[in-house]
C-alpha cells in the first residue's frame, strides 16, 4: 500500500511541476501567486509523500509536523491568490503582518514539537503488515495552529464569496467551481479530524482544488463569453457580415445589414446574390477572395470592398462561408478629391503642370502610330492686365481661356495650366487646326481689349518627333517659338524649328559668359557723336559693344534683348555708366569740360539697382557735373512700378542731372509720356520718315513735336540724320542737336577722341 500511495503522491507533484511550468511562462500578478500556490502544493504533496513512505518514527515525527507547517503557508499562498484574483483585502497590510507573524510562530511551535511533544504524538498504525504514523492526542496548544489555519481559510472564502455575490453570473461559474472545491476541502478535513485517519483526504482535494485555480484564473475563457463579445462585436462593426451555410443559406447578418436595407427581406436577398456569386466562381474556389465593385443603393453609386472567406474545420473540410462587405464610397471619394486637387489646377480645373506633362508623356508613348502637336499659349503682358484690372478680373480671362481650350480642342484632347498665364495642349494632327486656334485667339482679344489694354496672344507650337522626350522640353520647344515672336503684334503664331533651337543655345551661352566678358572688360564702348547746328561736338550718345574672343565683334542688338529679358541687362548698363563716368573725368581733365554723355536706363535697372544712389555715388566718385552725364529712357521703363521710377529721376533732375526721352516717334515712346513725366531732352527718331508714302505730312508731324519740345522747355536732339538736307530743313525747324550717320558712326573711345579733341 505505500507504494501505491507513493505513486499517487508522485503522480500528483509531477501534474503539479507541469502547472508551475505552464504558469511560470506566463507574464502579470496573478500568474505569479498561482505559481507561488502551487509550488507550496508541491511541497505538501512532498512532505506527504515522504510520510505514506516512511518507516522511522523519527522521521515520521518530522514529516507531519512540517505538514501542519506546510498547511499554514499553502493557505497564506492561497490567499495571496484570492487578492489578486478576487481583488479584495488587498490594502490591509496589519493584517497581513499579523498572519505572517501568527504563521511563522505556527512554523516554531511545529519545529519544537518535533522534540518536546507538547502538542500532538505520534504512534504507529499497522495496515496489514506495513506501518504507518499518525498524529494522536492533541494538546491545548494546537489549538494555536487550528486557529491559525482557520482565519487563513476564512479570508479566502469570504474573498471568494463576496465576488460570487458581486460579479455578474456570466463569470459566476469560475468562482463557484474554486468555492465550492474549497469548501469540500474545508469539510473533508474537518471530517478527517472526528475520523482520525492516517492519510489527510483533504490533501487531494488541495491539489484538485490547485488544479482548478490554475485553470480557470490562467486558461479558462467561458465559451459563451466569446460567442457573446463575437456577437457584439460583429454587430458594432460599420461593415456589412453575412453568414451563410454549407448548402448556401444565410444564417446571420449584422445590424449594420438590418438597419441599412430593413425595406427587403435581407437575407433571401443575400442567398440568391451568394448563390448566384459561387455558381460563378464554383470551378476557381479558395478559401480567401477581395475584389471592389460598384454597386447602385437607394439610387446611389456605392463602391464596396467584399471579402470571402470559406470556414474549415479541423480536418479542413467546408463547413460554411462569410462575407464581410466595407462601404467604401467616402473614402474613394475623399481619394478622388485629393487626387483632383493634386492633378489639377485650383482656378480653372485643367491639369497642373506636372499631370499634365505625366499624361502627354504617357499619350505619345501608349499611341505610336498616332502624329500629336504641342502648343503652348502666353498672354502678353498679363501682369499688367492684373495691375490695372485687379485680379479678380485676371482671373476671368484665365477662365475664358481654359473654356475656350476645352471648347475648341474637345475632350479627346489634354490641356492644362503650365503657370500663371501660360496653357499647354496635346494636340492629335488630325484635330489640330490653325483656324480653330486663331478664332479662340481674336475670340480672347475682343473680349478682354479696351482703351487701355489690348489683349494679345502668343502661341507656340512644336510638332514632337522624338517621343521620348520628356514634357517639359517639349513644353520649352513650344515656348521658344512663342519668344521668337513675342514683341510683334501683328503675328501670334510660331512653330518650333531647329534653327530656334539653335538661337536659344546661343543665348543661353551669352547668358553664361556675361560675368567673365565683364570680369575680362570684353565690352567695350563705342561713342556716337552729338553736334550743333554749326558742326561742333558737343557730346556723345555711349553705346556697348561686346569684343568676343573667339566670336569677334558681338552687335548690341544680340545680346541687349536676350540679357534685358533674363533680367542681367542691369549689370552691362552698370559697366557702361562707370566707363561713361570715368570718360567725363578724364575730358575735364583736357579742357573738354563741355562736353556730355547721354547713358541709356532700362526697366530692370530700377529692380536690381537704387538708381538715384548708384548715379548721385558716380557724380561724387569721379566729381563731375551732374548735367555732363545725361540719362536717356523710353516708355518701357515706366511700365511697371512707374510711381516709384518717376520719383527716383525726378531726385536725379533735382540733383542737377538732365532726363532725355530717347526714341521719341519710333513707336517706343507717346504723347502720354510728355504728360507723365519733366524731361529735359526730346531725342527725335528720324526712322519716323523712312518708308513714309507721304514724307511732307511726317514732316508737318517732325515740325509739330519740335515746336511742342519748344514749349514745354526741352531741348531736341534728332537722331538716325542721314543726310545735308535733313539737317538743313530740322535745322530751319528749330533743331539745334543732331546725331546719325551723317556725322559719324559710333565709334571706339580711342578713335573719338583722337578724332575730335
Amino acid at each position: 500500500m505505500k507504494v501505491l500511495l507513493g505513486a499517487v503522491f508522485l503522480i500528483m507533484m509531477l501534474l503539479t511541476c507541469i502547472s508551475i511550468y505552464r504558469t511560470g511562462e506566463i507574464e502579470g500578478r496573478l500568474a505569479k501567486t498561482v505559481t507561488s500556490f502551487l509550488r507550496m502544493m508541491l511541497l505538501l504533496l512532498g512532505v506527504n509523500a515522504f510520510l505514506v513512505i516512511s518507516t522511522s518514527y523519527f522521521l515520521s515525527t518530522v514529516a507531519l509536523n512540517a505538514y501542519y507547517a506546510c498547511i499554514d503557508w499553502t493557505l497564506i499562498c492561497l490567499l495571496h491568490f484570492m487578492e489578486e484574483y478576487t481583488q479584495t483585502f488587498r490594502e490591509n497590510q496589519r493584517a497581513k503582518s499579523i498572519i505572517y507573524g501568527a504563521a511563522l510562530a505556527d512554523t516554531l511551535v511545529m519545529a519544537c514539537n518535533v522534540f518536546l511533544g507538547f502538542l500532538f504524538k505520534v504512534e504507529p498504525v499497522r495496515m496489514g503488515n506495513e506501518t504507518f504514523y499518525m498524529a494522536v492526542d492533541f494538546r491545548g496548544f494546537f489549538a494555536f495552529h487550528m486557529i491559525v489555519a482557520y482565519v487563513l481559510t476564512l479570508f479566502s472564502v469570504g474573498a471568494l464569496a463576496v465576488k460570487v455575490v458581486k460579479t455578474p453570473r456570466f463569470y459566476r461559474v469560475q468562482y463557484l467551481v474554486i468555492l465550492g472545491l474549497f469548501l469540500l476541502t474545508i469539510a473533508a478535513s474537518l471530517a478527517n479530524w472526528l475520523l482520525k485517519s492516517f492519510i489527510e483526504p483533504s490533501i487531494f482535494l488541495y491539489f484538485i482544488m490547485s488544479a482548478a485555480i490554475s485553470y480557470f484564473s490562467l486558461f479558462y475563457v467561458f465559451k459563451g463569453l466569446i460567442e457573446r463579445m463575437m456577437t457584439f462585436a460583429i454587430n458594432d462593426m460599420s461593415e456589412f457580415v453575412f453568414c451563410f451555410d454549407l448548402w448556401g443559406n444565410c444564417i446571420y447578418v449584422n445590424k449594420r445589414v438590418t438597419a441599412d436595407f430593413q425595406y427587403m427581406d435581407v437575407k433571401e436577398v443575400a442567398e440568391k446574390e451568394f448563390k448566384s456569386w459561387y455558381e460563378n466562381r464554383e470551378e476557381d474556389q479558395k478559401d480567401t477572395l477581395q475584389w471592389m465593385e460598384k454597386r447602385v443603393i437607394d439610387n446611389k453609386i456605392r463602391h464596396l470592398e467584399n471579402v470571402y472567406h470559406r470556414l474549415v474545420d479541423s480536418r479542413n473540410e467546408c463547413i460554411g462561408y462569410f462575407f464581410v462587405v466595407t462601404d467604401r464610397t467616402e473614402e474613394i471619394k475623399a481619394f478622388q478629391k485629393e487626387h483632383y486637387r493634386m492633378t489639377h489646377d485650383e482656378l480653372t480645373g485643367l491639369y497642373n503642370r506636372e499631370y499634365f506633362y505625366a499624361q502627354v508623356e504617357n499619350t505619345v508613348k501608349e499611341n505610336k502610330d498616332k502624329k500629336y502637336y504641342l502648343m503652348c499659349t502666353d498672354i502678353s503682358g498679363f501682369k499688367v492686365y492684373n495691375e490695372l484690372f485687379g485680379e479678380s478680373s485676371g482671373d476671368d480671362v484665365l477662365l475664358t481661356q481654359a473654356e475656350l481650350l476645352r471648347k475648341t480642342t474637345g475632350a479627346m484632347e489634354i490641356y492644362g495650366r503650365l503657370s500663371g498665364d501660360e496653357f499647354g495642349l496635346l494636340i492629335a494632327e488630325e484635330n489640330f487646326s490653325e483656324d480653330v486656334i486663331s478664332r479662340h485667339t481674336f475670340t480672347m482679344r475682343n473680349e478682354f481689349s479696351n482703351s487701355h489694354y489690348r489683349m494679345h496672344i502668343y502661341a507656340g507650337v512644336y510638332e514632337i518627333k522624338d517621343r521620348e522626350e520628356s514634357a517639359a522640353q517639349m513644353c520649352n520647344k513650344a515656348k521658344m517659338a512663342i519668344d521668337s515672336i513675342k514683341g510683334e503684334y501683328d503675328t501670334f503664331f510660331a512653330y518650333f524649328d531647329e534653327q530656334l533651337l539653335e538661337k536659344t543655345l546661343n543665348e543661353r551661352r551669352l547668358i553664361s559668359e556675361l560675368e567673365k566678358a565683364l570680369d575680362e572688360e570684353q565690352f567695350c564702348i563705342f561713342l556716337q557723336p552729338q553736334v550743333n547746328g554749326d558742326g561742333n561736338v558737343v557730346g556723345a550718345e555711349a553705346l556697348i559693344r561686346w569684343r568676343h574672343p573667339e566670336k569677334g565683334w558681338i552687335l548690341p542688338n544680340e545680346f541687349v534683348p536676350v540679357f534685358e529679358n533674363t533680367g542681367m541687362l542691369w549689370k552691362v548698363d552698370r559697366y557702361v555708366w562707370e566707363e561713361a563716368a570715368r570718360r567725363l573725368k578724364i575730358w575735364q581733365s583736357a579742357s573738354k569740360e563741355d562736353w556730355h554723355i547721354s547713358v541709356n536706363l532700362s526697366p530692370g535697372d530700377f529692380y536690381h539697382l537704387d538708381v538715384y544712389k548708384t548715379f548721385a555715388g558716380l557724380v561724387e566718385k569721379y566729381k563731375i557735373e551732374p548735367f555732363k552725364l545725361k540719362l536717356e529712357i523710353t516708355e518701357t521703363v515706366l511700365m511697371k512700378d512707374a510711381k516709384g521710377q518717376l520719383e527716383a529721376l525726378q531726385k536725379l533732375r533735382d540733383d542737377g542731372f538732365e532726363v532725355e526721352i530717347d526714341d521719341f516717334g519710333s513707336g517706343y515712346s507717346s504723347l502720354s509720356m510728355l504728360k507723365d513725366i519733366s524731361a529735359d531732352v526730346l531725342k527725335l527718331d528720324m526712322s519716323f520718315l523712312r518708308n513714309s508714302k507721304k514724307p511732307e505730312r511726317s514732316w508737318a508731324i517732325i515740325q509739330t513735336i519740335i515746336e511742342l519740345a519748344g514749349e514745354l522747355n526741352m531741348k531736341v536732339v534728332t537722331e538716325g540724320v542721314e543726310t545735308k538736307e535733313q539737317v538743313e530743313r530740322l535745322t530751319a525747324m528749330g533743331c539745334e542737336l543732331f546725331q546719325g550717320y551723317y556725322f559719324a558712326k559710333p565709334m571706339p573711345i580711342s578713335e573719338f577722341e583722337d578724332t575730335y579733341m
